[in-house]
């Protein structure tokens, strides 16, 4: 009986340092794919043209003028989508506000488009 627990011991034994040393090995090749997807980011191939994030590579500003009329509902103030404008408006009063809306939509080889640029801006 002795043999047969000590013969089972050392099979227990010796698949828990097989086990153990597969596990070793497994873990280092993750390591070695880690090390070479680290490798592979590093890589200049991989980095954006610009070292500007605002900036999208191969792509232009688009430019659209828009004209619009805008009736003041709040003395002082008048209102086009989210952009509130200040100044001595009346009341009920219309009034033709020309806006522009730029987006990165042009695209063209080595061109950079700058995204701080993009959105609605009042020109007058």
């Amino acid at each position: 009986m002795k043999k047969i627990m000590f013969a089972t011991l050392v099979a227990v034994a010796a698949i828990s340092g097989f086990i153990g040393y597969f596990n070793q090995q497994t873990n280092q090749q993750l390591s070695a794919l880690a090390i070479a997807n680290v490798e592979a980011l590093t890589d200049d191939q991989e980095r954006p043209k610009s070292p500007d994030y605002n900036y999208v590579p191969d792509h232009y500003i688009e430019v659209e003028c828009i004209r619009c009329d805008v009736t003041c509902t709040k003395r002082g103030e008048l209102q086009i989508g989210s952009h509130i404008l200040s100044g001595s408006y009346e009341r009920g009063q219309n009034y033709t506000i020309i806006y522009e809306l730029k987006n990165c939509d042009g695209v063209q080889d080595g061109a950079c488009c700058d995204q701080r640029e993009v959105g609605m801006h009042i020109v007058d």
